[in-house]
């Protein structure tokens, strides 16, 4: 049996994989849109968004989960790639643009590198198999509703409406993410430092 924070987790999973699918399948859409980029801008430009990511995974998101706990920093890692993604649709000059979607990238990784650990937290070794493969799921469908509502809304204006989706897919996503916080679940422990 799938427990009930699980199936929260999963809604959650749902909304962020609108998010991830519709960055993957419209920023070059967009770019292109907005600053008349060419394959080989857009490559750059997921070259340094590649770096953030990177960069994050090793150092920031281990230090802010012990520092604070996995569901805040899922939960504002969420909002903050979804309120730097829907600035970045409305930015104009292409250097902060650029800028802001590169700095998204911190809080997808923030997300992502979480999404794991919390999903963890609702498994023995009973259903371990079971629960992973139901939240994989409601991401995985996530992730096919993303390109065909952002393709949609990017016939209408591919500069601004797919990354207002995105943000209104973070604000859903962080706000059921928050609902499947187990009550029991304690702050991390402060350290003293000498």
């Amino acid at each position: 049996p799938v427990p009930w924070g699980a199936t929260i987790i999963a809604i959650s999973g749902f909304f962020n994989g609108i998010m991830f699918s519709t960055v993957v399948s419209m920023l070059a859409v967009s770019l292109a849109a907005k600053f008349d980029f060419d394959a080989l801008k857009v490559g750059y430009t997921f070259a340094g968004m590649s770096i953030f990511t990177l960069a994050t995974s090793i150092w920031v998101a281990p230090w802010l989960q012990k520092k604070v706990g996995l569901y805040p920093v899922a939960v504002a890692g969420t909002l903050v790639n979804g309120a730097l993604l829907v600035a970045f649709a409305v930015e104009d000059n292409m250097w902060v643009a650029l800028g802001l979607l590169v700095l998204s990238r911190i809080g997808s990784t923030l997300r992502q590198g979480t999404s794991g650990a919390i999903s963890a937290k609702f498994t023995d070794v009973t259903n371990r198999g079971t629960v992973f493969a139901h939240i994989q799921m409601f991401t995985n469908a996530g992730r096919l509703v993303g390109p065909l509502a952002a393709g949609q809304l990017a016939t209408i204006d591919a500069r601004t409406l797919p990354w207002f989706l995105v943000g209104a897919m973070s604000v859903l996503s962080a706000g059921v993410l928050a609902l499947a916080k187990p009550k029991d679940e304690k702050a991390p422990a402060q350290t003293q430092s000498r």
